[in-house]
């Protein structure tokens, strides 16, 4: 199998039988919070609830959303998001404080137990796709399950639409090119990072296989958010566009799940 194509400042392809490949890229700046995302969390988080956004990064859909939890906590790996995050929340006013968590799991597990089972745990932004392995995402999922409140609580996650991202390099990969690797430099250093590209099919199996059932999959924007954010135009008929897409065809998947458990079994 010939290699797949690598294009500058872009990750390559991989199929499932094909070593990592090393490429470097350089980030853009975080961008705005997706506003159909922000709905929907509204929607599905009660007045005064409890609010988990796992994957926090600089807060982005967490600062949004805070006003509406009465206890809320941003968990992610970078100590150097959480300090960026912890600055921004303390400039703003009239909203309750957040927890920030962070980077060992047991630190969310630890917040839980004191604070009692989340609500709504927003898992965005392809969160998910970064972890290598089926079997760890599967134990991820299973994981944030339990952290849920059992009958009520929800997850909200969003995930790249292999579809929309990368399809050249997929087709220079061959059949069965899922996932993408690739050293992410910024100005602290370089991280090996896992990138999960997804269908609507893939991503309710690794829901379920993580001890979820699926409610509502939808298409999260008709474009990127790099072009939304800079085209107003864009933005505007993403807003109206992308409600009346099949998932499919989405840009990024929106899902919304439940945790099963004994007496909330799939439907």
């Amino acid at each position: 199998m010939t290699a797949a194509r690598t294009l500058p400042g872009q990750p390559a392809a991989l199929s499932a039988d094909r070593p990592p490949l090393e490429v470097r890229i350089f980030p853009r700046s975080a961008p705005e919070a997706n506003l159909r995302a922000v709905r929907l969390a509204r929607r599905l988080l009660p007045q005064g609830g409890h609010l988990i956004d796992f994957g926090c990064g600089t807060g982005t859909h967490l600062s949004t959303l805070r006003g509406k939890a009465e206890i809320a906590a941003g968990y992610d790996l970078s100590d150097a998001a959480l300090d960026r995050l912890a600055t921004d929340m303390a400039e703003l006013k009239g909203a309750a404080p957040v927890s920030l968590l962070g980077p060992e799991f047991r630190d969310l597990e630890r917040h839980v137990a004191a604070s009692g089972p989340a609500d709504l745990i927003l898992c965005l932004s392809g969160v998910l796709c970064h972890i290598q392995s089926r079997a760890a995402r599967c134990d991820m999922l299973r994981a944030l399950s339990g952290l849920l409140a059992p009958e009520t609580g929800r997850l909200l996650i969003s995930v790249p639409n292999r579809r929309r991202y990368f399809v050249a390099e997929q087709r220079a990969a061959g059949p069965g090119a899922e996932e993408i690797r690739y050293t992410r430099v910024t100005a602290q250093g370089s991280d090996e990072m896992s990138f999960r590209l997804y269908d609507p099919d893939s991503l309710a199996d690794e829901l379920r296989d993580g001890g979820f059932a699926v409610e509502a999959m939808a298409a999260q924007s008709l474009f990127s958010e790099a072009m939304t954010v800079r085209s107003p135009p864009l933005r505007a008929l993403d807003w109206f566009a992308a409600p009346f897409m099949p998932a499919r065809y989405g840009y990024d998947i929106t899902g919304v799940a439940r945790p099963l458990s004994a007496g909330n079994t799939p439907a």
